[in-house]
């Protein structure tokens, strides 16, 4: 990821194909340049939130829930949390169904994106490793 002062690396593996020091390894390996320091880890634990609406709150982003581990699709579930209920603010005007109905469609939404994920992987086919 390009940044302003610096370009991110990131490596993501599953623990039951590849341990920690051989992911770090593959990753150094496949930069350019020289290091800023050495890799850290971060684990990732998918799931989502029962209710992403809660009074005055909704979680949105990695707030709800976590599908994988790469920003597309997390961006892609933040637009949509905050778009959907700005179809109905106007008419509801606050009403509680509004909460009830965005905490029904979340998963809905979560299972969309889960869908496009494994089509993604499914349809490319990798054979670079046993994952």
């Amino acid at each position: 990821m390009p940044l302003q002062h610096r370009v991110g690396n990131g490596y993501v593996y599953c623990r039951e194909y590849l341990c920690q020091d051989e992911a770090s390894a593959v990753l150094l390996d496949s930069l350019d340049g020289k290091t800023r320091g050495e890799p850290s880890t971060a684990r990732v634990s998918t799931g989502m939130r029962r209710f992403a609406w809660a009074k005055n709150c909704v979680a949105l982003g990695l707030a709800s829930g976590c599908l994988e581990p790469l920003d597309s699709t997390a961006i892609h579930v933040v637009q949509s949390a905050m778009t959907r209920p700005l179809r109905y603010l106007p008419e509801w005007d606050f009403e509680p169904r509004l909460p009830e109905e965005f905490d029904h469609q979340s998963p809905l939404e979560f299972k969309r994106v889960s869908d496009f994920v494994i089509l993604h992987c499914k349809i490319g086919q990798w054979r670079d490793s046993e994952l």
